[in-house]
């Protein structure tokens, strides 16, 4: 089958999803290659675009099932200032970087949103050719006008399962309907849209997953995205299993078989589950990687998200997979 899904001979029904997706071993490495070729065929430089990675917040409105974002009562709230986030992304620039994700729990407070569109006016002033990605949910239609007009270049807005009835299950302050409003809004305002879902949710069968992938593949998004579940600690679903590395992989190569010319990147949840997880990822055809250097990493002590003793790349990780993929970094990345 992944013979004729190499050539183009067959579609990518729901039926040869599932068979692909349950692939292992042997007949997955063959899947891996089919979606490597796509990709650098793509993406003929064979750059892996390299994005510094600041939290700037762990306050949030919504109280998801599966995120330890404001669930935990020992940890503190925490906030950036917007001066030191200007720092950071400078520090960032003059490390060669040219991709920043500025990210937070959703809060959708002007007291918020205003200094945070200061900070992006800023970073695009002293920092010319950025380019700002910002993470922060799905904030009011408004806010997301002020941000564009700031400068930001992406958003990114997983909307994480395409049934909606789990996804109440799991975000019960929210409706798979509004996200998708939002992520078609953010489209409207021409932001460089990212979106993706998350694997192995409780609760989640594999026609979700199939859901999902068709989902994205009509969709087209610039940056789409497959991220692992992992338990969050203090959380109502810390004693549920975490998801499967192996199908994860296998969705991740889907996205790029699907979506050939979208960002897609490898997530940190692998390699927290998977020594390895994140190399294995570029394997699938990955062309994105997230790296925190130490000055990127503010408040540390708070864990601001999803911490759950989570892997935090560096450069020397990113040094290592990156070579290990046969892939290069950008030039500017010293």
């Amino acid at each position: 089958m992944l013979r004729f899904l190499s050539s183009g001979k067959i579609g990518l029904t729901p039926e040869v999803l599932k068979k692909v997706l349950l692939s292992r071993e042997a007949e997955q490495e063959k899947l891996f290659a089919i979606a490597r070729k796509v990709r650098d065929e793509q993406f003929p430089s064979l750059e892996v675009e390299i994005r510094s990675v600041v939290e700037i917040g762990n306050c949030c409105r919504q109280r998801c099932q599966f995120c330890e974002n404001g669930t935990i009562p020992y940890r503190s709230n925490f906030r950036l200032d917007t001066t030191k986030l200007t720092e950071a992304a400078v520090h960032a620039y003059q490390l060669g970087r040219r991709v920043i994700v500025i990210q937070s729990g959703e809060t959708a407070s002007q007291a918020f949103v205003e200094p945070l569109c200061r900070s992006v006016e800023s970073i695009k002033l002293l920092c010319p050719d950025m380019q700002v990605i910002l993470s922060q949910g799905s904030l009011k239609p408004h806010q997301l006008h002020q941000l564009k007009k700031a400068g930001t270049d992406r958003y990114i807005l997983k909307f994480e399962t395409s049934n909606s009835e789990l996804y109440r299950k799991l975000k019960p302050r929210d409706s798979l309907l509004r996200r998708l409003e939002r992520i078609s809004l953010l489209t409207s305002l021409s932001f460089v849209v990212g979106s993706g879902n998350i694997v192995g949710l409780p609760g989640q069968s594999l026609d979700d997953i199939i859901d999902d992938l068709l989902f994205v593949a009509h969709s087209q998004w610039p940056m789409v995205s497959a991220s692992v579940f992992v338990p969050g600690r203090g959380t109502a679903l810390a004693e549920e299993p975490a998801g499967s590395v192996e199908l994860t992989l296998n969705v991740m190569a889907l996205l790029r078989i699907l979506v050939p010319k979208a960002y897609i990147p490898t997530p940190s949840s692998l390699e927290h589950l998977q020594p390895g997880g994140q190399l294995r990822g570029l394997m699938a055809g990955a062309n994105t990687v997230n790296v925190q250097d130490d000055a990127l990493r503010m408040n540390r002590e708070n864990r601001p998200l999803d911490s759950s003793g989570r892997f935090t790349p560096d450069q020397k990780h990113l040094v290592e997979i990156v070579s290990a993929a046969g892939l290069l970094l950008p030039e500017l990345v010293s």
